[in-house]
């Protein structure tokens, strides 16, 4: 009787002898996952932001406390209506959330960012203009508070410029 591969001195068999050799759909199933790992570790590597391609960092780490805090960016126009705007609607260098840590440096950077921001966002609507933004901070506890009033409270509002021109 024969075995399927040769034995070696110690009579067990040796690596790569005795398997079958790989077919092309093995080679094939194993290039996409490779494919997959190389795209994941890339993506998360170059902290790359656009769908499907999202920077994994975000979820990478434990966060233990039930306390967390996000900003709204919030323009308010001449006639006094107020609404949520997004600053890479303006400012394309910063897609998605990349202006997120201007908002978390001192006043100084914050003030010719929304400067910029005010400038670009006025440049293709003259008969609408906007006289300030507002960045506001809320804060929720989900574990103590999961039912808390509107998910949150405003912890506080800074506003750009502190005193809108046109408005009284």
């Amino acid at each position: 009787m024969t075995s399927p591969g040769r034995r070696g001195t110690s009579g067990s068999l040796r690596v790569g002898e005795g398997s079958p050799p790989l077919t092309h759909g093995h080679r094939r199933g194993f290039l996409i996952c490779l494919g997959c790992v190389m795209f994941v570790l890339v993506s998360w590597a170059l902290r790359i932001e656009r769908y499907p391609a999202t920077a994994w960092q975000m979820f990478s780490r434990r966060h233990l406390s039930d306390h967390i805090e996000w900003q709204r960016i919030f323009a308010v126009y001449a006639d006094g209506k107020r609404e949520e705007v997004s600053p890479d609607r303006w400012l394309k260098a910063l897609p998605g959330t990349r202006y997120f840590g201007i908002l978390k440096r001192d006043v100084a950077v914050q003030e010719a960012f929304f400067g910029v921001l005010l400038r670009e966002a006025n440049r293709g609507q003259p008969a609408h203009p906007m006289v300030s933004l507002e960045l506001v901070t809320y804060t929720w506890s989900f574990i103590s508070e999961p039912r808390g009033p509107g998910f949150g409270r405003v912890k506080s509002v800074w506003r750009y410029p502190a005193e809108p021109a046109g408005r009284d």
